[in-house]
């Protein structure tokens, strides 16, 4: 199951026993959340929205 989890290298380790790494890393990447996207679909497009407006302002 982690191959197909799109998981840092040095994060491979908080795989085994912390999954609070994986809201922070999917918040860059929510395309590839699936515990993201399943329960809140809707927040996708909203978060990307929000992200490159605060990527243009900086």
């Amino acid at each position: 199951p982690d191959a197909m989890l799109p998981v840092r290298p040095s994060d491979g380790d908080l795989i085994s026993g912390s999954s609070d790494y994986m809201p922070e890393y999917y918040d860059e990447f929510p395309e590839e959340s699936p515990c993201i996207i399943v329960p809140t679909p809707v927040e996708e497009p909203e978060v990307n929205e929000e992200m490159e407006e605060v990527v243009n302002s900086s």
